[in-house]
Parts: C-alpha cells; sequence; structure tokens
C-alpha cells in the first residue's frame, strides 16, 4: 500500500521515518511527503529520494496512493480533504 504523508514535524517526521524503516515488512511505502516549507530535513527524511516531495499540494494526485494521512493544520484538511477522499482513503491525525 502506498501512503501519501503530508509532512509535519514531528509528527510528519516520525510517520516518514516509520514508513521508510519499517513500512516495507507490513507492506507500506511512502507515496509521496508535503510540507509548505522545504527544508533540508525534509529531503533527509525522503533518503535522498526527491520525487517524494510534493512541491505543490494540490498536485497530490499526481501520485497513486492508498491512503493519505494528514498530521499537518486543519486548515489542510478543510481546503484539501474532500479532494484527498476522492483520490484515496484518509486518514487525519489530530494536532
Amino acid at each position: 500500500m502506498d501512503n501519501g504523508v503530508p509532512h509535519s514535524a514531528p509528527d510528519g517526521q516520525y510517520l516518514v521515518n516509520e514508513i521508510r524503516t519499517n513500512g516495507p515488512k507490513l507492506g507500506l511505502k511512502l507515496g509521496f511527503v508535503w510540507n509548505r516549507t522545504k527544508s533540508e530535513d525534509l529531503y533527509a527524511s525522503v533518503g535522498g529520494e526527491r520525487r517524494l516531495i510534493l512541491d505543490e499540494l494540490s498536485h497530490f494526485d499526481r501520485y497513486p496512493v492508498d491512503m493519505i494521512v494528514e498530521v499537518s493544520h486543519p486548515c489542510v484538511i478543510y481546503e484539501f480533504g474532500h479532494k484527498f477522499i476522492q483520490h484515496s482513503d484518509l486518514m487525519v491525525r489530530d494536532i
């Protein structure tokens, strides 16, 4: 199962690390990561696979994922939630 993980530290970093480290044995792989600001930590979190970093969240549908995990600000769900669920399953982590 591919998972799109909008990235928000520390929850997003934790999820990205867990999916990259333990995901393969669970049948999971990282589909994409998004964060408003791009940082070296973000680039490092995807292990150099810059193709996994989504520049514009509105382009999420270009990534074939089974589930999007949102751990960012509620405004992201307000703006994109209805679009996310048309594309894949959605899990929201309250912050």
